[in-house]
């Protein structure tokens, strides 16, 4: 892990220096998405990828440091993971 507290992170800290999804992937699919088994429908868990589409998008981290952006695209392949195994 990187322990730097000062200066520019997004230029040599990759993703996973930064977080840890494990526990959010040791996460059941109903849990990780939100829906109960009898919801999980394919066209609810499309649903489901939509919203998070939606909010993980990367126009949202336009402005932000890069770092952010690969934040939200492994967010965004656990949840794509989940919806795959749920339909």
């Amino acid at each position: 892990r990187h322990t730097r507290l000062q200066g520019d992170w997004s230029s040599d800290v990759c993703s996973s220096d930064l977080w840890d999804l494990t526990q959010l992937r040791g996460l059941s699919d109903v849990e990780l998405l939100g829906i109960s088994a009898a919801e999980g429908t394919p066209e609810q868990v499309g649903q489901v990828r939509r919203r998070f589409a939606s909010v993980l998008h990367p126009d949202r981290v336009r402005d932000l440091p890069a770092w952010a952006g690969g934040l939200f695209a492994e967010l965004m392949g656990v949840i794509n993971e989940a919806c795959d195994r749920s339909k």
